[in-house]
């Protein structure tokens, strides 16, 4: 008995897969750092995110990056779609529901991209785009039971299908989101109440001989001797393992450029921090000089913003992240840094540009 042959716009299908293997093994390239090894190419601005999302802490799914298991996706598509060269049940079923499993990761990562990073990678949605095609060409697999429809049926079923798995996935994510800011604020509470050590008070030595005098004693420099300020994250900050270490060790973690606008012009100066969470020299940096409680002693306000989310006249001094900047009551410049540097070294320098 001859087997039954079916329309589902096969080779459509097909071209849909290779493109999305094509965009996919390109971001893998560039998720290893392969290609563009310093800087991702995609616009800058607060809507893009392709860092964060390319190269940062949702980039892998435990060992694997996203970008790989694209790769893997499509070939596994491809081959399914040339052995379906005519209809067989059991295949067909197959393609559906690797497919169906395509557009709720697919769904998932939108969520993430909303809930999560606050932006979007358009080379993803791209990606996301080929598999929401390759739904729509290879829809009539199901027929039966899916009801036949024609093409623009067949769109709004599929795109019906996924604005549903990227509500549910966008619930599940702003769930996991509040528990990981719930942490953190556990976090902070139990660092801030935490009391800091207190240096035991040294004691004069004996005199022996009375024409002896002993040194003076070695007062505190007076720009340390401020109570540590403490630290917080504003709503909106992704709470990165960079981000919690900023905040317990005094620093305000904000989320716009109008947040940092509010502490520039005050009483005091502002240390400003511009970071990217996923550059690791920027990590490095954190990690590593702005481990200290020691500027928060200063005589400044410690304010820490994302680059992706800062903007205006300011910005302009940010060549390249990690950036400090000491601004003072003026909203001028008295000291400026890319890189890292080392906790002495800028120590040295803030005390330097506060007595000039």
């Amino acid at each position: 008995m001859a087997r039954r042959s079916i329309k589902w716009n096969r080779w459509f299908t097909i071209a849909a897969e290779v493109a999305g293997l094509a965009i996919s093994f390109y971001l893998l390239l560039i998720s290893m750092r392969v290609l563009y090894p310093e800087q991702v190419p995609c616009p800058r601005s607060k809507w893009f995110h392709c860092q964060s999302v390319l190269r940062g802490e949702w980039s892998h799914v435990g060992p694997f990056p996203v970008a790989g298991l694209g790769v893997v996706y499509f070939l596994i598509q491809l081959a399914l779609s040339i052995a379906l060269n005519k209809f067989r049940r059991g295949w067909a079923w197959l393609k559906l529901l690797v497919v169906f499993c395509g557009l709720l990761f697919v769904a998932w990562l939108r969520a993430v991209e909303f809930v999560w990073l606050k932006g979007i990678c358009p080379w993803c949605w791209a990606v996301a785009g080929c598999v929401l095609m390759e739904a729509i060409f290879v829809y009539p697999l199901g027929v039966p039971p899916f009801p036949k429809l024609r093409l623009p049926g067949r769109i709004g079923a599929v795109v019906g299908v996924v604005v549903v798995l990227i509500a549910i996935c966008t619930g599940g994510a702003w769930w996991l989101l509040q528990r990981e800011k719930e942490a953190l604020r556990r976090e902070l509470a139990v660092a801030q109440a935490t009391p800091s050590p207190t240096p035991t008070p040294q004691r004069t030595p004996k005199i022996e001989n009375p024409r002896e005098r002993p040194s003076p004693t070695p007062r505190p420099n007076p720009s340390r001797s401020n109570p540590p300020q403490q630290g917080s994250v504003e709503d909106g900050v992704l709470p990165t393992q960079e981000v919690k270490l900023l905040a317990k060790h005094g620093w305000t973690v904000v989320a716009s450029t109008e947040s940092v606008d509010n502490y520039l012009g005050k009483e005091e100066p502002v240390l400003l921090l511009v970071f990217d969470p996923q550059c690791e020299e920027c990590q490095a940096f954190i990690r590593g000089g702005l481990e200290t409680d020691e500027l928060a002693k200063l005589p400044v306000r410690l304010i820490a913003v994302e680059q992706s989310s800062f903007y205006g006249p300011l910005s302009r001094e940010v060549k390249n992240v990690p950036t400090l900047m000491l601004v003072d009551q003026d909203r001028k410049i008295r000291f400026k840094h890319e890189g890292r540097m080392s906790t002495s070294a800028l120590l040295r320098e803030i005390e330097k540009a506060l007595g000039s």
